[in-house]
């Protein structure tokens, strides 16, 4: 339940609204609905791009975390194996 929620905060906060505002800044009427199309196709390519990026940045992120976790573990051991 919370890590769908927390889903759903970084969806709308790290994706759909940076791209909301970039296109709310440059909102202009379409002539044609294939140019309507287009301004849509733009605005999600720009939002999966963005999630590409921060996919990668995540990733990174963990593979820190569980670099540091497993560090963690090791040094506990040895704590313990040194214990009287």
């Amino acid at each position: 339940m919370h890590l769908a929620r927390a889903a759903a905060v970084f969806w709308v906060g790290a994706v759909l609204l940076p791209t909301a505002v970039v296109d709310a800044g440059s909102v202009r009427q379409p002539s044609t609905p294939e140019g309507a199309l287009l301004g849509v196709s733009s605005s999600a390519t720009t939002g999966v791009d963005r999630v590409d990026t921060l996919t990668a940045k995540v990733d990174r992120a963990e593979d820190d975390v569980h670099t540091m976790v497993a560090r963690l573990h090791l040094e506990t051991q040895r704590f313990i194996a040194k214990l009287p």
